[in-house]
């Protein structure tokens, strides 16, 4: 047996240009991919109720008149509650349908939360009209 010697070779340096390429390519990607906050899908259905079980159900009594506010509040019976009102927002169950009357300077956001409030305390039959048309109410 012999015993040859093997010249050491030179180290070869690794650039880490590339490397550090391919992070921030991940990087990039990660954060152009996550999703933070999940969608939230809002189930709207058409309303079947004709003009005259409307009118009906106004003579009855049995639609609470819901003003929406823009500053994440609601009014109903000249009191103003705020969005995450519970007790409030319990009172409103006794009736059977809610007709939402939204300010001029309310936004979309603000009803779809009001909605959103409503249905985690089982009132799913809203209306919504326009303003005009409420205002005739």
């Amino acid at each position: 047996m012999s015993f040859v010697d093997i010249p050491a070779s030179s180290k070869r340096w690794v650039s880490l240009t590339p490397l550090i390429d391919i992070v921030f390519i991940l990087i990039m990607f990660f954060m152009l991919t996550t999703q933070f906050e999940r969608t939230q899908v809002l189930s709207v259905s058409t309303s079947t109720l004709g003009t005259n079980s409307t009118s009906e159900a106004i003579e009855n009594n049995e639609i609470a008149r819901v003003r929406v506010l823009n500053d994440a509040s609601w009014q109903f019976n000249n009191q103003q509650y705020s969005l995450s009102d519970g007790d409030a927002l319990a009172a409103l169950t006794g009736f059977q349908y809610v007709e939402l009357i939204a300010s001029d300077d309310v936004t979309l956001q603000e009803v779809i939360d009001l909605i959103d409030e409503f249905a985690k305390v089982g009132i799913n039959d809203v209306l919504w009209l326009p303003k005009e048309d409420s205002d005739a109410l």
